[in-house]
This record gives C-alpha cells, structure tokens and sequence, in this order.
C-alpha cells in the first residue's frame, strides 16, 4: 500500500510494480496518478487505486481493508511554503499518526506477521531540530516515531 506524491511516492510506486515479490499495490490517495506519469505495463494489472480526501480520518471499513495489507509506504507530503509550522506540522505528523492509530485499531500486523510502516521524510531533515528550515525541524519528529510497538 502507497501513498504516491509526485518524485518520492512515484519512484517508490514504481519500484513495487517491477518487484515480483509485490503483488498487489493499493494506493490511497488525494488525486488519481498523473497521466504524464510513465508506470510499467502491469500498472493497471497489479494497481488498486483509492482516492482519500481527508487524512485525518479513516472509515473502519477502510481502515480494515488498509490493515489487510502487508505495509505502508507513507510518501505523503507538500511543500511547506506560505504554511505554518503549526499548518505543515498537521501534514507530516497529524496525518502520519491518524493513519496509524486508524491501522493499529483496525488489527494491522501482529507478532507472527508484523505490518511494516515506512515513514519517506525529507532530504535535509534536521535530527537536531536547529534548523532555521521549519520543515527540516517538523519531518524530523517522526524519524524516532515506533507506532506498532508502542502506545500511539
């Protein structure tokens, strides 16, 4: 399961297309992929696409169907400009965490099979939370973040 934004979230798409280990992609997304997007010839084959408007919020048959999945790449973001930090910090964090409390309740992963949720930051995200680059500052924060081990 995807979550495909532009550079990151379509080279990580692509990627799982070519893998024949993956066999089944979901993405839940806010908009359908870009035409202009050059995808494999099983794009379509292996692709189920869920167009999600709100990320703060997850439906318990939704949250079910995502928690059949295997894992999670999170490639979910925007550029911070004209935000914020109080604005952007709902994009990276509030959002990662509603996904992943609505994940974690809907039973994804267990000891035997765990439910792998990867995190995609930013390229100069800033692990000493100094820098004078509000998102470098804010997608740090989820760097150390465990969901399904602990508490969320």
């Amino acid at each position: 399961m995807f979550t495909p934004v532009l550079v990151a979230g379509l080279a990580v798409y692509r990627a799982a297309l070519a893998d024949p280990a993956v066999q089944q992609v979901t993405l839940l997304t806010r908009r359908p992929v870009p035409s202009w997007a050059v995808l494999p010839p099983n794009a379509q084959n292996k692709t189920e696409t869920i167009i999600h408007k709100d990320f703060t919020t997850y439906s318990p048959d939704l949250a079910h169907r995502l928690a059949g999945h295997d894992g999670l790449v999170w490639a979910l973001g925007k550029s911070s400009l004209g935000m914020t930090e109080e604005e952007y910090t709902e994009l990276p964090y509030g959002y990662t965490m509603a996904a992943a409390r609505a994940l974690k309740d809907a039973g994804a992963g267990s000891t035997e099979t765990p439910f792998h949720f990867v995190f995609v930051s930013g390229n100069r995200a800033d692990p000493t939370e100094q820098s004078s680059q509000m998102w470098a500052r804010v997608k740090v924060c989820l760097h150390s973040l465990a969901v399904f081990g602990r508490a969320v």
